[in-house]
């Protein structure tokens, strides 16, 4: 008795490892049509799993999003060939589905972001956390994953357009001023 309790705790934690070093290959990674936007421009950012060649019927995967919402706007998502799933209403998480095996690289969801008017200039990143895979019901946890991207302020052209077009305002008035002076001259000496 004590031989076949042995035996089944051995193939229990063989069978624990291969699962785990099966999962341990799979991975999340976030990709970005820019990494540079200026406001009001459009990002998408996709979601590709890497090795998710775990065995089942039902592949799924949930994460949250996280994105700083005071420079970038949620729009929509489009899902990857064969994915199906559900997002929340403000993009802060995603479950997607698929019945079908899992290549070794796919498009899992494709998110479109905006770039908010009013956002200050700088650094931001759109992450992907908590995400957890499933394979008919045996959970497995992947590692976070983020993407850095940058919000750019004015660029130094429309800066430098706005001084010459407010040079050009202060010229045409110095030049009004004098013409109008010299009217006055010309109306004082008749």
């Amino acid at each position: 008795m004590k031989r076949l309790t042995s035996i089944l705790i051995l193939i229990a934690i063989i069978v624990s490892i291969a699962t785990i070093s099966n999962a341990e290959e799979a991975s999340i990674t976030l990709s970005a049509n820019k990494e540079k936007l200026e406001k009001g421009e459009e990002l998408k950012v996709s979601i590709i799993i890497n090795n998710f060649t775990r065995e089942g019927q039902q592949k799924a995967v949930q994460a949250k999003i996280a994105y700083d919402n005071q420079k970038l706007e949620y729009k929509q998502a489009n899902w990857g060939d064969g994915w199906a799933g559900i997002i929340s209403t403000d993009g802060t998480a995603i479950v997607a589905t698929k019945a079908e095996e899992v290549g070794t690289q796919e498009n899992l969801v494709e998110i479109t972001y905006v770039a908010k008017e009013n956002a200050k200039a700088g650094n931001t990143t759109v992450a992907a956390k908590e995400i957890l895979t499933s394979s008919d019901g045996d959970e497995v946890e992947i590692a976070d994953v983020e993407k850095q991207l940058e919000i750019l302020g004015k660029s130094s052209f429309n800066l430098i357009l706005v001084i010459c077009i407010i040079l050009i305002i202060i010229v045409i008035i110095i030049i009004i001023y004098n013409k109008s002076k010299k009217v006055k001259l010309k109306k004082k000496k008749n």
